[in-house]
């Protein structure tokens, strides 16, 4: 019965690491397709002298684009409750502070 619950206490562990790391993941995912981006965006205003048309065609572009993120964005949001649910709120905070800083999550 102790070996049992130790093993469930450990698997119940892991899994919650396992969630952690797959929020990581996901953050970073989307923390770089909005800088590539925004980079794009930097690009359309440098006054090359895009015509209108090429720029509308940039800006339905992007709706487009943040459309299809969107599913995205709100499965890092559920994943970042589940993880929070999971009584993992500080460990929450030092990734979110140490992403934000854009340093490496280690150790967390």
């Amino acid at each position: 019965m102790l070996c049992d619950r130790a093993w469930i206490a450990r698997r119940d562990k892991l899994d919650q690491c396992l969630e952690l790391q797959l929020f990581n993941r996901d953050c970073e995912q989307a923390e770089t397709w909005m800088a590539a981006r925004e980079a794009s965006l930097e690009d359309s205003v440098d006054g090359s002298g895009d015509s209108v048309e090429a720029l509308l065609k940039k800006h339905e572009d992007f709706d487009r684009a943040i459309a299809s993120q969107e599913e995205k964005i709100s499965a890092i949001n559920n994943l970042a409750n589940k993880v929070y649910d999971l009584g993992y709120l500080h460990m929450l905070y030092v990734v979110i502070c140490t992403v934000q800083n854009g340093q490496p999550v280690v150790g967390v």
